[in-house]
């Protein structure tokens, strides 16, 4: 048999969902009071990085303008320094041609000229006194002219000659007449050979010599 509920476990049952919706409510509100904190902290974080940043780009353009100021400044140094080299510059010329008008002027005065012209220097006789006398240049003396000489000298070369009777003939042709000629008269002379033989042959030489000298 199936027990109907009585009202006690029906008031149970509203108790609980009573205290399941206030933890639920409970919850909802403190998930919203946590995200409006972290709400509030990353605005406030916000403006400071905002003045981080901006601090560091002041720092950047003070940079570049002490950097331009000390260019200029330098630029500025160069500029007085090749005005005052321009100024030295004309006041050396200046000086020189002021130094150059006061020697034409004494240049042009008769009487300090003929006083300096009758009044010999002292300083002029000391020098000459003292100074060596000037070497006189050297010159080259020849003692004998270059000249050529012609030398008569021998070589050796080998030749080939023909033996026959006893004599040598210098080619094969006057050799082979005289050996025809002895065989008809009846003489025996023996046979016609060639002989190589070593002779001396002049030739010769020019042999130059230099000029020989001194020094004077």
């Amino acid at each position: 048999m199936i027990k109907s509920k009585g009202k006690g476990d029906v008031m149970k049952i509203k108790k609980k969902e009573l205290i399941i919706g206030i933890v639920a409510i409970l919850l909802i509100v403190a998930i919203g009071i946590a995200y409006g904190i972290n709400k509030s902290g990353s605005k406030a974080v916000a403006p400071k990085k905002i003045e981080k940043t901006a601090k560091k780009e002041n720092k950047k353009e003070k940079s570049k303008v002490s950097k331009a100021d000390s260019s200029e400044d330098k630029k500025t140094d160069a500029k007085s320094r090749e005005k005052a080299e321009d100024k030295k510059k004309e006041d050396s010329g200046d000086k020189a041609a002021k130094s150059e008008n006061n020697g034409t002027k004494t240049s042009s005065n008769p009487k300090s000229s003929t006083y300096n012209a009758s009044t010999p220097s002292h300083s002029s006789n000391s020098s000459g006194s003292g100074s060596t006398p000037a070497q006189k240049p050297k010159r080259w003396v020849v003692d004998q002219a270059a000249w050529d000489e012609t030398v008569t000298k021998y070589r050796t070369e080998t030749v080939t000659k023909y033996y026959c009777g006893g004599q040598y003939f210098d080619d094969y042709n006057s050799g082979y007449a005289y050996y025809m000629s002895e065989l008809e008269k009846g003489n025996n002379v023996g046979s016609l050979s060639p002989v190589t033989q070593e002779i001396q042959v002049p030739y010769q030489e020019v042999i130059h010599h230099d000029e020989v000298g001194h020094w004077e």
